[in-house]
């Protein structure tokens, strides 16, 4: 009830200011003219919001702005339609505070529009939108970029254009040809067949693109030429100065005989390609690199620690049967198959003599250990195995176990000649692929792969794990399959100190780039 009274006393007191003063109703109207209608609705809801439910405002202020947004675009549509007559007549349906957010020219407007539909957005969703815009922004700037290069090209083709187009009008008006001949010319273009002359001495001159065109050569007056055999000092049968590059005539008398090419020496033999290669490269042996070294991992030191899990896990009431071990040059896989349990209270119950139809233990209802129980004692066992690598997988991809990796008791080098050597290796050089050797795995399968089929391939790992042994033998499997004739490689190295040493291989296309600004000039090119 107050706040009827409060909005009807508000509303008397503007109605009646407005009535009996003249100059505040004339400024009312010019000042946003029909935009206080939208203006006026935002106002009375964000007050009644702020009146009844604060909250509202707070927590949907998104919702607000977006409807202040659309009540200053609809203030700038207003403020570009002018009525014929009325106190509006000069300053818009929008007022005076309309033009500020619209106006004319209509093109300004809808600038203005189009700048306050982009920065909402950056107002309620800040991160979002500033990622789209950016984005797009630099595809703008690309395109901008693209645009002006081939707008330099077009101007640069056109230039060109225009300019072969006035030698042959200058030449043909030069040379009085007729009308219907030089206007073939200039739409059809300069000629590109070959012209020969007393100039020519042996090989065919390709006519420059402002030459001689031979479409011309009826409209040439060339009797009058036939007065240069009485010049003193003429000898025909010598060699004729040259003319200007584009004067260049075509004579009726014989040509004389073309000069002959010096006979070419021929090479020396080069020397006998290599077997399987066209450019004489030869692949190096794999016998170069170090022979691989027989070790396999202690059977009785394995079963211990498989033993010392099971009896570990059985401490802490998790009971397992370890039923797999493969070991690899680094790391041991135990295969830990989950056992059984009896379900709650069916023991306990046996154990009292209280289930007397079912009081064997043995037959009691059972259930599997669940995995989980496995993960928690996970420090457990690395503190019973004495280790603090320790990694648990469950499951493992395609078998019915829960996988616990360790150290191996007795670790090994996997020699890169050990891996070249494989059936799995040698099927992928067969195929002309990229093949790389990487290694083996915790199994001691060996893993080799073909560069060519990887989309991607990112090399990551702690300090010391092995990034740089990897990377080396990525480059030694790529130089002992391929020739250079067959692979080219450019290799980056910022840090200097990897890649550095493969300066002066044949595989290279340059030395290796060390200046990160090079990069993009190197790929590029």
């Amino acid at each position: 009830m107050i706040d009827a009274v409060v909005i009807l006393a508000i509303g008397l007191s503007a109605g009646l200011y407005l009535g009996y003063s003249t100059d505040a109703r004339e400024w009312t109207v010019v000042a946003l003219g029909y935009g206080w209608a939208p203006v006026g609705l935002w106002v009375a809801a964000t007050l009644g919001a702020l009146r009844y439910n604060r909250y509202l405002l707070f927590f949907h202020w998104r919702r607000w702005v977006i409807a202040a947004a659309l009540t200053a675009i609809s203030i700038s549509v207003l403020s570009t339609i002018f009525p014929a007559d009325g106190a509006l007549e000069h300053v818009s349906l929008g007022g005076k505070w309309g033009a500020v957010l619209g106006g004319t020219p209509a093109i300004l407007a809808g600038l203005k529009i189009a700048g306050i539909v982009l920065v909402v957005p950056l107002i309620i969703r800040p991160k979002q939108a500033g990622t789209v815009y950016f984005r797009y922004g630099r595809r703008g700037l690309a395109g901008l970029q693209l645009g002006l290069v081939y707008a330099y090209v077009g101007a640069h083709l056109g230039a060109r254009f225009l300019d072969q187009r006035f030698r042959i009008l200058r030449y043909g008006m030069h040379r009085q040809s007729s009308g219907g001949k030089l206007l073939k010319m200039i739409l059809i273009g300069p000629s590109k067949s070959p012209v020969r002359t007393r100039a020519y001495q042996g090989d065919t001159e390709v006519a420059p693109d402002m030459g001689f065109h031979p479409e011309l050569e009826g409209d040439l007056d060339l009797p009058a030429l036939s007065g240069l055999d009485d010049l003193p000092g003429s000898d025909l049968d010598g060699d004729w100065e040259a003319p200007n590059p584009g004067l260049i005539p075509t004579w009726d008398d014989k040509e004389p005989a073309p000069r002959k090419a010096p006979a070419l020496t021929r090479a020396p033999a080069a020397p006998k390609a290599a077997k399987g290669s066209k450019s004489g490269w030869e692949t190096p042996a794999v016998d170069l690199l170090s022979p691989s070294d027989t070790h396999h991992a202690p059977e009785a030191a394995l079963q211990e620690m498989a033993r010392l899990v099971e009896s570990t896990l059985g401490d802490h009431g998790v009971r397992v049967e370890v039923t797999d071990i493969k070991a690899g040059p680094r790391i041991v896989r135990f295969g830990l198959v989950p056992g059984w349990v009896p379900r709650k209270g069916e023991s306990s119950r046996a154990t009292l003599g209280l289930d007397k139809d079912n009081a064997d233990t043995s037959e009691l209802e059972r259930s599997r250990v669940k995995v989980q129980s496995i993960l928690i004692r996970e420090k457990d066992m690395a503190l019973a195995l004495k280790t603090p690598y320790l990694r648990i997988e469950a499951p493992v991809p395609g078998e019915a176990l829960v996988g616990l990796e360790v150290p191996s008791p007795s670790p090994s080098k996997v020699h890169l000649r050990e891996i070249m050597e494989t059936p799995a290796f040698g099927r992928l050089a067969a195929k002309g692929g990229l093949p790389i050797a990487l290694g083996q795995d915790t199994g001691g399968s060996p893993v080799a792969l073909d560069l060519a089929a990887l989309p991607h391939m990112l090399i990551a790992g702690a300090t010391g794990s092995g990034k740089s042994v990897c990377i080396n033998s990525i480059v030694a499997s790529l130089m002992l399959t391929k020739t250079p004739d067959q692979l080219r490689m450019l290799m980056v190295d910022p840090k200097r100190v990897e890649l550095t040493p493969f300066n002066g291989i044949p595989h290279l296309i340059g030395p290796v780039i060390v200046d990160a600004e090079e990069v993009n000039q190197s790929l590029r090119g």
